[in-house]
């Protein structure tokens, strides 16, 4: 689901802990909502649908990564009520929203009204199309100061898709809290900001 801020984890000598991103439309696959999943801690048992309950205790002992791999095929495979249709049309309304299309040109291609869309975004993705607009569009900046680090705040900006240097530092206060020049300075990398779909 969408979260706002880090967990930091402790963990006891052997322990693991194993994240899962979810590609846009997969939260839906979930027993509760994406937006019920933001910024809280939920046992695995509680977030799994019936059909998927039995992972909960097999990935709990699960040591080999092989079993987290089976769990990801698991979860492609649930078709919750004809959800993997609405599924499918988010993740074309994402790809078409990264491309620059427009949210109601989108919604068109993907044949659904721009109110259904919507809908069907903050269902499966937990946020609304322009809030992950402006998210991917923040990833693409982070992502080309990474791998472009001579070019100057500028040219990231315009290759991201922003107007311009002081639009790319007002929506990376907005979203992040911090400018991206200090972004590009963490520890963990540009590229860890937010997951790619």
């Amino acid at each position: 689901g969408p979260g706002t801020r880090a967990w930091p984890v402790q963990l006891h000598r052997g322990g693991h802990v194993v994240g899962l991103v979810l590609q846009p439309g997969m939260a839906g696959v979930l027993a509760l909502a994406p937006a019920a999943l933001l910024d809280v801690h939920v046992s695995l048992d509680r977030a799994l649908p019936p059909t998927l309950a039995p992972w909960a205790a097999t990935l709990r002992t699960a040591r080999d990564p092989s079993a987290f791999h089976a769990f990801v095929e698991a979860l492609e495979d649930v078709d919750r009520g004809g959800i993997q249709a609405r599924q499918r049309a988010v993740r074309r309304a994402a790809a078409l929203l990264d491309e620059g299309t427009s949210v109601g040109q989108a919604a068109h291609e993907v044949g659904l009204s721009s109110r259904t869309l919507l809908t069907a975004f903050q269902r499966h993705v937990g946020l609304s199309p322009s809030a992950w607009r402006r998210i991917r569009r923040m990833m693409r900046l982070m992502q080309h100061r990474a791998s472009h680090p001579h070019h100057d705040g500028a040219t990231h900006a315009l290759v991201a898709g922003f107007a311009d240097q002081a639009h790319a530092s007002r929506e990376s206060r907005r979203i992040t809290g911090f400018a991206p020049s200090t972004l590009r300075s963490s520890p963990r990398g540009a590229t860890h900001f937010a997951p790619d779909p």
